[in-house]
């Protein structure tokens, strides 16, 4: 039997065969490795992420107990001093910041009865249609103000869409006008409950909601505005008031702590109705006047936001507060709104 010699060539060939292929699985196995250790850290990380917003959340949702202890504390107070009123100098509307493990919690408490209640044009649509008007004359940014609508036209369109009946005021839009529209829809028929919900009707802009934040409110219609905590441009548009006179009564308060309740009703005629820009008030009007405001406030605005490992969530709530005696005194969420993740 003869011996068959290998050529040459051909024992090249297959060394070269067998280096390829194992760099081939050297490569495959990198690059599974790459792949696992990618993976990983994205696991990783996403585990992280949801983990400290859900860290957050949960210290967000604290800042509500601690704002719902500091209201019911402040009413508590007030009942045991026998002295009803809520003002901007007594804590809880100050700005609060406070450290927690790998983050901070911020939250501050706003008097939404120091804004102008849209939904009581449901009940005095007479009285509240120039007061609102008002109001959106001295907002000057307001697209109306571009345009050839007047305030007063769009007063009455959110009269028209907040009541009940399809017939329009003089210069108001009920549903056969919005169901003209693309898209179509009704009127509300009912109370507004977020400002969003200007943008349905006719003459509002996302830029005017902007505007208009810090400025109205949306409670039931029956809630009055707090003397103590509206604002100047507010009393403005409620017209006929005395307005030195009131910021007076706030500042020489001994503690200077505002307008009771005793006072308000005591002395409104008197004290802060102004004479001189409306001589010919009735008594039916003052007392109309008059109606409109308290000392007091049941509903508040908590806006607080949370961040750990910088992810942060934030949150507006609506807080409702009430009681007559200490023993009954309390402050609950009536409406919570979480902001999208930054």
């Amino acid at each position: 039997m003869s011996n068959k010699i290998t050529p040459v060539t051909s024992l090249l060939s297959q060394k070269g065969t067998v280096i390829i292929t194992v760099l081939m699985m050297i490569a495959v196995a990198t690059y599974l490795a790459v792949e696992i250790t990618y993976r990983q850290r994205i696991d990783i990380t996403r585990t992280g992420t949801l983990l400290a917003l859900d860290q957050s959340e949960e210290y967000v949702k604290s800042a509500e107990i601690i704002a719902q202890f500091m209201l019911s504390k402040d009413l508590r107070d007030d009942i045991l001093n026998e002295d009803l009123r809520d003002t901007l100098s007594e804590g809880w509307e100050k700005s609060q910041t406070l450290p927690v493990e790998r983050g901070t919690i911020t939250g501050q408490i706003f008097d939404l009865q120091g804004r102008l209640n849209i939904n009581r044009l449901i009940l005095a649509p007479a009285i509240f249609r120039p007061i609102f008007a008002s109001l959106l004359d001295g907002l000057t940014e307001l697209s109306i103000h571009d345009g050839s609508d007047t305030t007063t036209i769009l007063a009455e369109r959110v009269i028209d869409w907040v009541d009940v009946g399809q017939t329009p005021e003089t210069d108001g839009l009920e549903n056969q006008h919005y169901l003209g529209m693309t898209p179509p829809h009704k009127t509300g028929d009912r109370v507004l409950l977020d400002l969003s919900e200007l943008l349905l009707i006719e003459g509002f802009t996302y830029d005017d909601l902007y505007i208009l934040k810090d400025h109205v409110s949306f409670l039931p219609p029956t809630t009055k505005i707090n003397i103590n905590t509206a604002s100047d441009q507010l009393l403005n548009a409620v017209g006929c008031l005395n307005i030195v006179a009131i910021n007076a009564a706030k500042a020489l308060d001994p503690r200077n702590l505002g307008i009771s309740d005793t006072t308000l009703t005591a002395s409104f005629e008197t004290s802060y109705i102004d004479n001189t820009i409306c001589p010919s008030l009735t008594p039916t009007e003052i007392t109309a006047k008059a109606d409109l405001f308290s000392a007091t406030s049941e509903f508040f605005r908590l806006e607080a936001e949370s961040t750990v490992d910088n992810r942060t969530i934030k949150m507006h709530s609506i807080l409702y507060r009430t009681g007559t005696t200490k023993s009954d005194v309390k402050t609950i969420v009536v409406q919570r709104q979480y902001i999208s993740p930054i």
